[in-house]
C-alpha cells in the first residue's frame, strides 16, 4: 500500500458509506492513480453517498461543480489526519458545528 494510501485510509473510511467503502477505496485510488480524475471524483461521490449512481442522481450544475474541483483529488488524497476532535476542542470551536445523531445519519456526517 502507497504512503498516500495510507494517510487517506482513515479519512477515507469516514467518508465512505460501509457498504461502498472496499470500492470507494479501491476505485479511488486507481482512477486516481490512472490519472482518470473525472471517474476518480464520480466514484468518491458515490462513495460519499453510499450507493452506486449517487452522482449521477444529482442535478447537472452540482455534478459539473465537482467535475470543475477533480483537480483538488491531489490535495484531500494527500492530507494528513487531523487531531481528535473532543468535548474540549468543540466548546472552545471558533466556528459552527452541526451534529448528527440516529440511524438514518450518513456514516460522512457521524
Amino acid at each position: 500500500m502507497s504512503r498516500v494510501t495510507l494517510d487517506v485510509y482513515s479519512n477515507l473510511n469516514l467518508i465512505c458509506g460501509s457498504q461502498m467503502r472496499i470500492l470507494c477505496l479501491h476505485t479511488v485510488f486507481a482512477e486516481f492513480h490512472r490519472g482518470d480524475l473525472p471517474s476518480a471524483v464520480v466514484s468518491l461521490i458515490d462513495g460519499s453517498g453510499n450507493r452506486k449512481g449517487y452522482f449521477q442522481s444529482q442535478s447537472e450544475v452540482v455534478r459539473e461543480l465537482q467535475l470543475a474541483k477533480s483537480y483538488t483529488l491531489a490535495y484531500q488524497l494527500n492530507r494528513k489526519e487531523q487531531p481528535l476532535i473532543d468535548i474540549n476542542g468543540l466548546s472552545s470551536s471558533k466556528v459552527p458545528v452541526v451534529f448528527g445523531y440516529g440511524e438514518n445519519t450518513r456514516d460522512l456526517l457521524s
